[in-house]
């Protein structure tokens, strides 16, 4: 099922985040993760300081707010603050995470006013968007970034704008994702398909020889007519060892695989009880 996300101010961050883990996670893991990318087809961002805030402001706000979790509250501010290593890093896996995601990133036009700024947030257009991201488009709304998603009328020219891009979003959403959809598969077809051939092909050593391993020469003999013939054969050679337990079949072929193994291209030994 498609799904179009709707993230204003700090909330893009956090959900480019959410994207990034689901795009770590492994093509072979059992968990959903993944699907919830693959499913993902557009993201309209409000306001979001991708690259962190500016001013002290905002910053001392959200100190107080999160002055209960006084032990995480410095980190927090830290990986909040302009050009931040920590929002760097998201920024830059997000974009390799959001290749197939369409972006609008929504700017505000006006500042919030002089008497209202203690506690409201300025996010200038530089820190709105996202650099690099060739699936994005950038349009700036009239309004502040508290009126970016308050619309006083349904006829007003930011409501028709954003309205545009959701219908625009909606109508293609089905077919993308399905599309997607049928890449992830094969993708994971593929990954799956290498991880068992890799545990097919890899060589297993041999297990030891008994040291009171008892030599069958005629059987051995027997093995060698079956499996190393003297005149040339077109199709695969075949030998059955059977017996009862413990009478030493897994000792009589480990010897004559290590007296042979020279004269085979591969041998492969099967053990059914």
């Amino acid at each position: 099922r498609p799904i179009i996300f709707v993230a204003h101010n700090l909330g893009g961050i956090i959900l480019k985040w959410a994207l990034v883990i689901c795009h770590n996670q492994n093509l072979e893991s059992k968990g959903d993760l993944r699907d919830i990318l693959v499913s993902t087809h557009a993201i309209l961002f409000f306001g979001t300081p991708h690259s962190g805030l500016e001013g002290t402001t905002l910053m001392t706000a959200i100190s107080r707010f999160a002055s209960m979790y006084r032990k995480t509250t410095n980190v927090l501010l830290k990986d909040l603050e302009n050009h931040s290593s920590e929002l760097e890093t998201v920024q830059s896996l997000y974009v390799a995470a959001s290749e197939k995601i369409n972006s609008i990133f929504f700017c505000e036009e006006y500042e919030t006013p002089a008497e209202r700024k203690r506690r409201k947030l300025n996010v200038p257009h530089h820190a709105a968007v996202i650099a690099g991201d060739r699936n994005a488009t950038i349009i700036v709304l009239h309004a502040n970034h508290e009126a970016l998603v308050r619309f006083h009328a349904a006829d007003s020219e930011n409501y028709r704008t954003v309205l545009h891009y959701l219908k625009d979003f909606f109508d293609g959403a089905a077919t993308a994702v399905n599309e997607k959809s049928v890449r992830e598969d094969n993708c994971r077809s593929a990954a799956k398909a290498e991880s068992v051939a890799q545990e097919v092909v890899q060589p297993k050593s041999l297990p030891p020889v008994s040291i009171s391993y008892v030599e069958r020469p005629v059987l051995q003999s027997l093995i060698t007519q079956k499996l190393l013939p003297g005149s040339d054969v077109r199709h695969q050679r075949r030998c059955v060892l059977h017996g009862l337990g413990g009478a030493g079949k897994t000792q009589l072929a480990t010897m004559w695989i290590r007296e042979n193994h020279t004269r085979c291209e591969a041998t492969y030994t099967s053990e059914i009880s």
